[in-house]
């Protein structure tokens, strides 16, 4: 059986609780070498549980008419480089509704968090992304999921 959710507005408080404001040094330009991550096509990759949410330092939305693939992934990239401790970045198109199953692999994230989406928004397309610290990124630390499209991760150079 399959549930399906809208996640409320209320979730993307998310970055505050993930990362409490003493803990993260926004604002000084970070001196770190990103790479792309190499993720297996299709791109329909989100955070695992490595990641999410304990490793959240923020969370970012955009409409899909004002950024194509790659100018999102730069926004995200470039927000990420305004943290200290950002180490990775994500960004992706996905629905306003996910549907969750009821066993997920140990790996997956119970429910990703959309970022400012609202329980009451129409199921359409938007742009997503996030900044996470906890080093380094491979593909292992990234798990597929439907209605996600276009998903571009970065990483801190090994």
């Amino acid at each position: 059986m399959q549930l399906q959710i809208a996640l409320p507005a209320v979730l993307l408080g998310l970055g505050a609780i993930a990362a409490p404001a003493e803990t993260v040094n926004q604002g000084v330009q970070n001196t770190h070498t990103y790479v792309q991550v190499l993720l297996e096509a299709p791109q329909n990759w989100v955070a695992g549980a490595r990641l999410f949410p304990s490793n959240v330092i923020a969370g970012y939305n955009g409409d899909l008419c004002d950024y194509t693939a790659e100018a999102w992934a730069k926004f995200v990239q470039d927000k990420c480089k305004t943290f200290a401790e950002c180490t990775s970045s994500l960004s992706f198109s996905g629905m306003a509704f996910f549907q969750i199953k009821d066993d997920p692999p140990a790996n997956q994230p119970v429910v990703m968090a959309l970022a400012g989406i609202s329980s009451g928004s129409p199921r359409t397309r938007h742009w997503f992304g996030y900044v996470f610290r906890g080093g380094a990124t491979t593909q292992a630390d990234y798990v597929r999921l439907e209605d996600v499209e276009k998903s571009v991760a970065y990483s801190i150079a090994k």
